[in-house]
């Protein structure tokens, strides 16, 4: 009984709920709605965008929308991201809120940088967007800053390894009321890292950039590595410009963050950007009464740096904190005597493995070359070189910090000189006639020789291998067409 009556109960639930479902047929929905159509904006930009720094970068991008041609109702933002150290430190700029992008870039050249342009339709409040990547160039990096200097007149060239390009007479072309000086001696390129640094309670972050300058006798100029437009002359790269202007020696000796030091009529002058300083300060002062006139050389580390005075013939460092010069002292019983040491400086460099310090030395009265051995700053022997011939001949001597070797050269020959041997044997020899002008150690296995034969310069390229001996006993590159190279540095 009780099976048929849960059965029943079955029956009377289904025909109820068919009920209500004949019932709801038969009601309409009155409401009244009405639909509307979205607009759409339509992007169309180049996916990859090439500018060169310090250029004006122009980007007039195709829009469209689907139904309305009022752009008033449209506001536009250009941003670009600028990569950091890590993804965590890139940061958002604003380029403009414009329809179309004109603006300078000045970012570091050599990355791409993603450039987004976000457009609203205020009256819908949608947002649209369009990514490009751009990418920043110059001229002038990857590749080797060449001063031509034969007597008569001087210049700068520029070797273009990414391109395989060769820019010539690229000061005065960037310079036109500019003559650079015959006295012209050097060039120096130090490029710097990305950065952080504080004073006090002040902290800020700073790109990262390049510090370029051609030196001469009297005078000397800051460039523009992005165009080689003079940026300012060296005598007023100083907080107080100094009496005299007599350029010798510039280079960095601390990335992080960037220390820079320069040496002007012997004089030791600095920059430290961590303590928000721009210039070359104050010249350090002497570690006693009898003054100072550094030869253009320094050996260092990012903690010490080693110096020769060669008005009192000794060896000489610095405090940094407190800015001024300090002696080296002897090392130990067997060391030689850092306070008088005679004879024509030739050379000053760091050892294998950055540890000991080097510095050559020619004999004042013949050609007779002496290998003098700190361990950091304290003396410790000095050997006369042997069995080396033309080493006090050589256009510049490159100390290795990978093997303990020496590079050289003298005439149309290149040596490799072992420092524990105390010997020499011929690394390469270039055509005769062709002898070495110039010559720079690139990443420490990368020998670059400049010659000249009395009519053209060229430029070598030479890999080293694990030995220090020349890959396959030839060069790498070839780059001819110049005049006489007497200097050059490497741009990254």
């Amino acid at each position: 009984m009780q099976r048929n009556m849960n059965k029943y109960r079955f029956m009377i639930g289904l025909w109820l709920a068919a009920g209500a479902l004949l019932l709801s047929a038969c009601f309409k929905d009155k409401g009244n709605y009405s639909y509307t159509t979205l607009n759409d904006v339509l992007i169309s930009m180049p996916d990859t965008l090439l500018v060169k720094q310090g250029a004006q970068l122009e980007v007039n991008p195709v829009v469209s929308q689907l139904l309305n041609k009022e752009e008033d109702r449209l506001t536009y933002e250009w941003v670009v991201t600028v990569p950091g150290r890590t993804a965590s430190d890139s940061t958002l700029e604003i380029l403009a809120t414009t329809r179309d992008l004109k603006v300078e870039i000045n970012y570091q050249s050599g990355r791409y940088y993603p450039l987004n342009l976000k457009i609203t339709d205020n009256a819908s409040g949608i947002v649209y967007r369009k990514q490009s990547l751009m990418r920043v160039t110059t001229d002038f990096e990857p590749g080797y800053l060449l001063l031509e200097n034969d007597g008569l007149t001087a210049d700068l060239s520029f070797v273009n390894t990414g391109r395989d390009e060769i820019l010539r007479q690229v000061f005065s072309t960037a310079n036109p009321g500019i003559t650079l000086p015959v006295s012209a001696h050097h060039v120096y390129v130090c490029d710097y890292p990305l950065y952080t640094a504080s004073v006090g309670s002040t902290s800020w972050t700073n790109a990262p950039g390049t510090i370029t300058a051609v030196f001469g006798s009297e005078e000397g100029y800051i460039l523009d590595y992005r165009t080689m437009r003079v940026a300012t002359p060296y005598s007023l790269f100083f907080t107080t410009p100094p009496a005299v202007v007599a350029p010798g020696h510039f280079q960095m000796d601390s990335e992080q963050p960037p220390v820079f030091l320069s040496i002007n009529n012997g004089q030791l002058h600095r920059i430290y950007f961590a303590r928000g300083q721009a210039l070359l300060g104050d010249a350090y002062l002497a570690p006693d009464d009898k003054g100072y006139f550094l030869a253009p050389h320094c050996a260092n580390t990012s903690s010490v740096s080693l110096y020769y005075d060669q008005r009192n013939k000794r060896f000489l460092t610095e405090n940094y904190l407190n800015l001024y010069l300090a002696p080296v002292v002897k090392g130990g019983s067997s060391g030689f005597d850092p306070a008088n040491v005679s004879g024509q400086l030739l050379g000053m460099g760091l050892g294998k493995d950055w540890g000991d310090f080097y510095a050559v030395f020619k004999d004042e009265t013949g050609d007779d070359c002496y290998f003098y051995t700190f361990s950091f700053t304290n003396a410790l022997k000095v050997d006369k070189i042997s069995s080396s011939p033309g080493f006090a001949n050589s256009p510049a001597i490159l100390f290795s910090t990978l093997r303990d070797q020496v590079y050289y050269a003298d005439g149309n020959k290149l040596y490799l000189y072992d420092i524990a041997a105390n010997f020499s044997r011929v690394l390469y020899e270039f055509p005769a006639g062709e002898n070495t002008s110039a010559l720079m150690l690139q990443d420490g296995n990368t020998l670059v020789a400049a010659t000249w034969d009395g009519a053209e310069g060229r430029l070598y390229k030479l890999g080293l291998d694990a030995s220090g001996s020349v890959i396959g006993g030839a060069y790498q590159k070839k780059y001819t067409g110049f005049g006489k190279i007497i200097h050059l540095k490497y741009k990254k």
